[in-house]
């Protein structure tokens, strides 16, 4: 007989008593090999059976019952330990183009089914059987509580809601936004919708937490990971709109300062490491602690945002060297991945990172002899450059990862292996007219070819080799120097064009 719960605290005490169940000891005849596994489980063990209502699945409680995934990190954190991320966003209701056009957000849809969920986190584990999966713990995460967090998702519904009004729900990304997002939700060619106030049909959508925002939530309230700062000391208002407009106040009166300025005003070491990077954090009335210049920054509202701030600098004919580069990929890894957008699960991981995030470009200049902080943009990458160049670059890198990547060994008196070599994957090249939006080459400083090397990783399949040296303790059959995706110094460029003097 299914059990009635009345209120949220029952719901969440019987979720409590799932923590630690395999997956194979509590499916009671739902199948293993069902790609919505994790859910049908956790709501079975609410006595819920498996529907498609749009209401809440605990109707008397006023709760809604989702299961989410998070992974081990391949990176360790400081003192050795695991590090671990939410696996994927955490997709909530289908978006109604034409209800969400005449709803006010107090009394919408969204809401109303939203407002109190049961969160099951489990540990997404590849390789391992799924019956053997299980649930680490359960959040009752309550959209209200957390006011500047719930005025920051109350914007980004406003923001969605005004894509539809204005008739371009086409246009919809998961970058438009902060906390909220709206993604794409279907199959490829068959998740179209009509929108009220357009003819140009629009992808259906559906209103989810970012996978940034999920990842903080994990941290925060399941792994117990509090060491964040934030930028909004006091309560967030909301009548300063997003995180971009809170941001962008806060550095507009830095713009023009020198770098020689911002260091006495900030008491900076001019010698000390990445300053620049410290710098822009100081702008923010961050710690000295906290550095735009690492792969993990530790700013409460960037993290759950998924906003990644970048420092770049510019010479006085406007031109900028460096390219702007990613965290190292793993070739076994990505050699599994698919590019497909159509289930979250499947993305790759870079893929994911791009519709996630939102980057936060602070830009210096050197002009007239001085150094300036010449201002700041907010960038989102665009649809046609997702999947057009950046696409194709990943594309090319997985086929020749899977196939064999070739990699030529030419002799150099500077080397210390006596050897440059040389590889097969998509370079920056010399010729602007030429270039990728991105391109693949080493994230480690060192060259390493030998097996389980500082620097190296294995690839799945055996290397295809041109001129290969002797020495196969250098040179493997299967192992490279890591590498990474990078963004050509130029595309970057692009994006700030109007903040530096040419």
């Amino acid at each position: 007989m299914k059990k009635q719960y009345k209120t949220k605290e029952e719901v969440h005490n019987r979720a409590l008593d799932i923590r630690g169940k395999r997956f194979g000891d509590i499916a009671d005849g739902i199948s293993l090999k069902s790609k919505s596994l994790a859910g049908d489980v956790f709501e079975h063990w609410f006595g819920k059976e498996k529907d498609s209502a749009s209401e809440r699945d605990l109707k008397e409680a006023d709760v809604e019952l989702k299961a989410t995934p998070f992974k081990q990190l391949k990176s360790k954190n400081k003192t050795g330990g695991a590090k671990y991320s939410a696996k994927e966003r955490l997709v909530l209701n289908i978006i109604n183009y034409e209800n969400l056009a005449n709803e006010k957000f107090e009394t919408s849809h969204f809401l109303e089914k939203n407002s109190v969920i049961e969160l099951g986190f489990y540990e997404y584990k590849s390789g391992i059987s799924k019956s053997e999966w299980n649930f680490k713990d359960t959040v009752l995460f309550e959209i209200q509580k957390n006011s500047d967090d719930f005025a920051v998702i109350k914007n980004d519904w406003h923001t969605i809601q005004k894509y539809v009004l204005e008739g371009h729900a086409e246009l919809l990304s998961e970058s438009a936004t902060d906390y909220l997002a709206a993604c794409t939700k279907g199959k490829k060619g068959t998740n179209e919708r009509v929108q009220p106030y357009s003819d140009v049909p629009a992808k259906q959508r559906a209103f989810s937490l970012k996978r940034s925002f999920m990842t903080n939530l994990l941290r925060q309230n399941i792994l117990g990971d509090k060491k964040t700062e934030s930028i909004f000391k006091g309560k967030f208002e909301i009548k300063k709109g997003s995180i971009e407009n809170q941001v962008g106040e806060m550095l507009k009166p830095w713009i023009g300062w020198s770098v020689k300025k911002l260091e006495k005003k900030f008491d900076v070491k001019s010698t000390a490491k990445s300053k620049h990077a410290v710098l822009a954090a100081r702008m923010l009335g961050l710690s000295l602690k906290v550095r735009f210049d690492t792969n993990s920054v530790k700013v409460a509202e960037f993290e759950k945002a998924g906003i990644v701030p970048k420092t770049v600098r510019f010479d006085e004919k406007g031109r900028n060297k460096e390219s702007m580069s990613f965290a190292p990929f793993r070739f076994k890894n990505l050699a599994q991945q698919s590019w497909d957008e159509t289930r979250d699960s499947e993305m790759a991981d870079w893929h994911k990172f791009l519709l996630d995030s939102k980057f936060l470009f602070i830009v210096f200049q050197m002009v007239d002899g001085a150094e300036l902080f010449q201002g700041f943009r907010f960038f989102n990458v665009p649809y046609s450059d997702l999947n057009g160049d950046i696409r194709e670059v990943w594309e090319d890198t997985v086929s020749k990862i899977k196939h064999g990547v070739t990699l030529e060994a030419v002799k150099s008196s500077t080397a210390n292996s006596g050897y440059v070599v040389n590889n097969n994957f998509v370079k920056l090249g010399q010729k602007a007219s030429q270039r990728k939006i991105c391109h693949v080459r080493p994230h480690a400083q060192k060259s390493d070819y030998s097996v389980n090397g500082k620097s190296s990783d294995e690839l799945p399949s055996a290397i295809i080799w041109k001129n290969r040296p002797n020495n196969t303790k250098l040179f493997s059959d299967n192992w490279m120097t890591t590498q990474s995706f990078w963004f050509n110094h130029d595309y970057v460029r692009k994006q700030v064009l109007d903040l530096i003097e040419q």
